[in-house]
């Protein structure tokens, strides 16, 4: 199934998912923590995070955990524990946007920009993922993303070179 997410703004990484050019759900960031929200067909589920200092990160419905997700290092890859497996959700390369879903070393989707100067995603996820399971996995891209773009914007606001 092919997604696209679109920002709500310039000014926000909170976005719609469209499929086949209407919007069937939203993702959403916390301003001031690293959780958010998705809202898939009129429910809500939240993604938090472990800890400030945690790389666990959980995708909850009424408290219950349905995935998890773990950042064993700095660098931009994911361990997506998901139905009793382990799948691998990584940056391409150190310089790319985009996403690799892998499964046992082999690749079965990906998450990546429409161009190189938006934060609108294209999302090929296998459909035996459910929705809010693909969305998980947007959430945390661009999570990652959203943190690189505040870093850079950091060190451009403060002048440095």
């Amino acid at each position: 199934m092919m997604l696209r997410t679109i920002p709500r703004n310039w000014f926000t990484w909170n976005c719609e998912v469209i499929k086949d050019g209407i919007s069937i759900a939203g993702i959403e960031f916390a301003a001031w923590t690293n959780t958010g929200e998705l809202l898939v067909e009129g429910d809500r589920y939240q993604v938090r995070r472990e800890s400030l200092f945690s790389g666990n990160f959980f995708l909850e419905k009424d408290g219950t955990q349905l995935v998890k997700a773990v950042k064993p290092s700095p660098f931009r890859v994911f361990q997506v524990d998901y139905a009793d497996r382990e799948y691998e959700l990584k940056a391409e390369s150190a310089w790319k946007r985009t996403f690799l879903l892998l499964f046992q070393g082999e690749t079965i989707g990906v998450i990546q920009p429409e161009h190189s100067w938006t934060q609108r995603a294209i999302i090929d996820l296998p459909d035996k993922f459910p929705l809010v399971v693909q969305l998980f996995m947007v959430w945390l891209v661009l999570s990652s993303l959203k943190q690189q773009w505040n870093a850079t914007s950091a060190v451009s606001a403060s002048g440095a070179t």
